[in-house]
């Protein structure tokens, strides 16, 4: 790129231009995590990052967050970078968050996505790939102006060896990049998900594991400490891991939001709301009617959770709501019915189904 940075040419300019419309659409809608301070804080990160960049560029990063529990973070050609709840929820400390964030600016920097398109299209298929799209038929073509799916090997390692400089030199500790990958694999394992997000790859996360390491013993930085973690990152994971917490239960990701709620217990040891959530997980994964699991073992998991819960807040609705699910669940209705009108009375919630429930003899 040179000293003069590198200018926009005709088929990246396209790219721009529908980079710009699937960013405003996300950017409007209600994917996003309305967390406006959360946000700025994973701005500063970028900077510290992007400051360390040695070629002069004329595209402005802007970091956003999607309310979205897969472990995922991908980037726009026009600078856009986008986190999961997810992923960011996955990261132990502000390190590891950065190293997929370097990954990602990576990318964008030196142009990763015009590269991709070129090699498999000449310009002019290229460029009628986007005539016609209207705004409705963009969001399925968000991967093939993003860098949702990945690229090549070598464009993935050229990002893992840019991310690596980047972290480097801003003064993080590049160890931590490749536990953030394998912590990815390892959850991934427990859930089983298949999805055709890049990070969600086993093969491509195990190649970023190899790639750092070996980055890592090249440079003799094995034993090297850096900067690992943030006040900013420790006041804001809370409510990341909760947000989380809520979204993969509502995805049936059970065994995710398993480790979700007990990091955020460790982390939170007199907070009400951390133990109703492991209740919630041990009475919803009975919900889905797992065969391999032990109902009688889970309620009881799920009592005790609510009853911990109770006894750091007394005055906890939800909690109460929990227990009477299950004991409705298990035809111990008169425990059940007492339990629900406690919850009412406390949340003056007018449930019509608590209330049908109610009224029966």
């Amino acid at each position: 790129m040179g000293e003069e940075g590198y200018k926009i040419e005709t088929d990246e300019k396209r790219i721009h231009n529908r980079s710009d419309e699937a960013a405003d659409i996300l950017n409007d809608s209600d994917y996003i995590y309305d967390n406006p301070a959360f946000e700025s804080y994973l701005n500063r990160i970028a900077q510290k990052l992007l400051d360390t960049y040695p070629y002069t560029h004329d595209v402005s990063i802007r970091m956003r967050v999607l309310k979205d529990p897969e472990f995922n973070a991908f980037a726009f050609a026009n600078g856009f970078v986008y986190f999961h709840v997810g992923i960011i929820a996955l990261a132990e400390n502000e390190a590891q968050l950065a190293s997929i964030m370097a990954h990602e600016i990576t990318h964008v920097l030196e142009r990763h996505l015009i590269k991709k398109q070129r090699s498999l299209y000449n310009k002019t298929a290229f460029l009628s790939l986007f005539d016609g799209l209207g705004v409705y038929a963009l969001f399925p073509a968000l991967m093939t102006v993003s860098s949702m799916a990945g690229f090549s090997q070598s464009l993935e390692s050229r990002a893992d060896v840019g991310g690596f400089d980047m972290l480097k030199k801003a003064g993080y500790d590049v160890n931590q990049a490749p536990k953030m990958f394998s912590g990815m694999i390892d959850y991934l394992k427990g859930e089983k998900i298949k999805t055709p997000f890049f990070f969600s790859s086993h093969p491509k996360l195990k190649k970023r594991v190899k790639n750092f390491n070996r980055l890592i013993t090249k440079n003799n930085l094995k034993d090297v400490k850096g900067r690992v973690n943030s006040d900013e990152f420790n006041g804001f994971i809370n409510d990341v891991l909760l947000e989380n917490i809520h979204l993969v239960l509502s995805r049936g990701y059970f065994s995710t939001a398993e480790k979700n709620v007990e990091r955020y217990i460790k982390k939170n040891p007199d907070d009400a709301l951390g133990y109703y959530y492991r209740g919630e997980v041990y009475r919803q994964w009975q919900n889905k009617k797992k065969k391999k699991r032990d109902k009688a073992e889970d309620f009881d998991k799920a009592i005790l959770a609510y009853d911990q819960a109770l006894k750091y807040d007394a005055q906890h609705a939800d909690a109460y709501k929990g227990k009477a699910r299950i004991f409705q669940r298990q035809k111990k209705h008169d425990k059940a019915k007492k339990l629900f009108k406690k919850y009412l009375a406390l949340s003056n919630d007018q449930d019509p189904y608590i209330q049908q429930y109610l009224n029966k003899e």
